[in-house]
């Protein structure tokens, strides 16, 4: 087939541009596409509004018909299917929904938002619904299902096996010791009044107190750190001298003091190894090109000329790429035989009766006519948010 009728994503966009976004009415706008029709939405939200395919009007799915069974008058927002409707992932009906004919069959987990909402006739309160043997429902008393027992009057005489089971909603436990073979979590305040001894790691994830004499290692070989880093809240003096071999950060630069030297001086590197301080104009120097008259080329050896106000020549040629970040008028032909990067805000043409071209010749009458690749697989137009794939067109 041709490519999607060639121009389909670029025309969405002229549509949505050009034409007024009036729903009430048909303002005799029709896009149309040849085939397939695909999109991809990763990002639509409720919040704000922003759906990832929107279609305002009444739609059919489907041959289209001279009436349609339960729509008497068709407006925006109903939808047809002509043919069989399969949902995967499941559907939500606001209104009541009528099966008119074959019953509805649940093959997966149902769910209802109530439990007041599911209606069953017969019955008594107070009563359940257990499985026939026939496989249908019965209503049933609990009474004639099951038999209780009171566990608070228990003395136990041998071990309570809860076969990985929880205990849930203890109000207080009371051993004379207790062994956990995985993690203890503690949601309250802990307090250990004895001796506490951990073989391997301690994690605390939440806020931890630690009152008293405190001593963290016990030998001077040993290391501690917080979160992977030394921390020092206090001043601290290295009368050895002090070595940082990473990166190594400081809140504010006006808290990195050194002694010596005077304002706006800079710290330069000494040919011994060490830092000196030094002034800006002992290490440059400066010529005025402005009173210059060139009698010959001026070669700068691959330096850049920068921040001149207006540069004036009878001709210029750029080897590599040509970087505008103004406007540009060109009152003649602009011919670019290699690669070229517009920056900025870019127009072309400045009339509706304007026409242009890519990779073709422009057309009278079609504001923007595009050609790509006869070939499978190729693009004639990929479309962009950001460094994400949008939407495309491409021959299949």
């Amino acid at each position: 087939m041709n490519i999607k009728t060639i121009v389909a994503g670029l025309l969405t966009g002229m549509v949505l541009l050009l034409a007024p976004a009036v729903y009430a009415a048909d303002n005799g706008t029709e896009f149309g596409i040849e085939d397939d029709l695909t999109v991809l939405g990763t990002g639509g939200a409720v919040t704000p509004a922003d759906p990832d395919l929107e279609v305002k009007g009444f739609t059919v799915f489907g041959s289209t018909q001279t009436a349609y069974t339960g729509l008497a008058a068709p407006a925006a927002g109903d939808v047809v299917v002509n043919g069989y409707l399969a949902v995967s992932s499941g559907a939500y009906f606001v209104g009541g929904s009528t099966f008119a004919a074959g019953g509805a069959y649940f093959t997966g987990v149902s769910s209802f938002s109530n439990v007041a909402n599911v209606h069953f006739g017969g019955g008594v309160a107070g009563q359940v619904l257990s499985k026939q043997a026939g496989g249908g429902m019965q209503w049933t008393n609990v009474s004639e299902m099951v038999s209780g027992d009171n566990l608070g009057s228990h003395i136990a005489t041998t071990t309570l096996n809860m076969a990985a089971h929880d205990l849930e909603d203890a109000g207080y436990v009371t051993a004379s010791s207790a062994a956990l073979s995985g993690q203890l979590v503690v949601y309250g305040t802990s307090t250990l009044t004895g001796n506490t001894g951990v073989g391997g790691t301690l994690g605390v994830t939440g806020a931890a107190a630690l009152n008293g004499n405190i001593a963290l290692g016990d030998a001077a070989s040993d290391i501690v750190t917080v979160n992977g880093q030394s921390s020092f809240v206090a001043g601290s003096t290295f009368s050895a001298g002090a070595y940082f071999t990473d990166i190594s950060s400081f809140s504010d630069v006006a808290k990195v003091h050194f002694g010596g030297g005077a304002p706006d001086q800079v710290l330069k590197k000494a040919a011994g190894g060490g830092m000196q301080w030094t002034n800006v104009s002992d290490m440059v120097s400066g010529d005025n090109l402005g009173s210059h008259i060139a009698t010959t080329t001026l070669q700068m050896a691959n330096n850049e000329i920068m921040a001149a106000g207006h540069i004036t020549a009878s001709s210029a040629t750029l080897t590599e790429t040509f970087n505008v970040a103004g406007a540009v008028d060109f009152d003649t032909t602009l011919n670019v035989d290699g690669s070229a990067t517009l920056r900025g805000n870019n127009q072309l043409g400045d009339a509706f009766t304007d026409d242009h071209g890519i990779n073709v010749a422009a057309e009278d009458g079609v504001a923007l006519k595009v050609a790509g690749e006869d070939v499978s697989n190729k693009y004639a137009a990929k479309f962009y948010s950001g460094a994400n794939l949008a939407a495309w067109i491409k021959k299949k």
